[in-house]
């Protein structure tokens, strides 16, 4: 049987259009096929395929320089969701008492503008929403290592944990050994009658 061809990379064809095609949808059984991986075996392809040290490489390379081509960056999404999180409703609507008027959409400043998740026409008048702040601290707050999950440790029927002090034995007495001897002897011959 000939052995397939790989590239400078050590991937065969199938390898590299898989690599190529997964960060489409990071979907591995789809990306399999487009890979033309056999549809019945293409989700147990992927799965070796994403095993593979050689193909995992070649997917971060392929992510990163889409990553470049889209110009996205760690900054620029943290900016978005600062846009997000931070936006006033004032800057793009003005009310007084029962009256209230959306701003022109180009007096709007870009980061209000960015906020804007939809504008339409209602019976009653203009709707505006805006995308979810609270959806946008919390990526954020995760991000930043602000909002930590916390895991209270208890110890039976929810009572204070009991810690037992670690000791050298170095640091005890020839006293205290004899006894704490003397109770392990204790022990063991309770558990053996029976």
């Amino acid at each position: 049987m000939p052995v397939p061809y790989r590239d400078a990379d050590g991937l065969t064809y199938r390898q590299r259009r898989f690599a190529e095609e997964y960060p489409v949808d990071f979907n591995g059984t789809k990306a399999a096929i487009r890979a033309k991986y056999s549809e019945r075996s293409a989700h147990a392809q992927a799965t070796h395929l994403l095993k593979n040290p050689k193909v995992t490489a070649a997917i971060a390379k392929r992510v990163d320089v889409l990553t470049r081509a889209a110009d996205v960056s760690t900054r620029k999404v943290i900016d978005s969701l600062y846009k997000l999180a931070f936006c006033d409703i004032r800057r793009a609507v003005a009310w007084d008492g029962d009256m209230v008027w959306v701003k022109p959409s180009d007096d709007l400043p870009d980061d209000v503008a960015f906020a804007v998740q939809e504008v339409r026409e209602t019976r009653g008048g203009t709707s505006i929403k805006f995308h979810s702040r609270l959806q946008a601290l919390d990526l954020l707050g995760k991000y930043l290592d602000l909002l930590v999950n916390k895991h209270p440790v208890t110890g039976p029927d929810g009572g204070p944990t009991q810690v037992e002090p670690t000791i050298p034995l170095e640091m005890l007495s020839t006293e205290t050994k004899r006894r704490i001897i003397a109770e392990l002897e204790g022990a063991d011959s309770d558990s053996s009658v029976g």
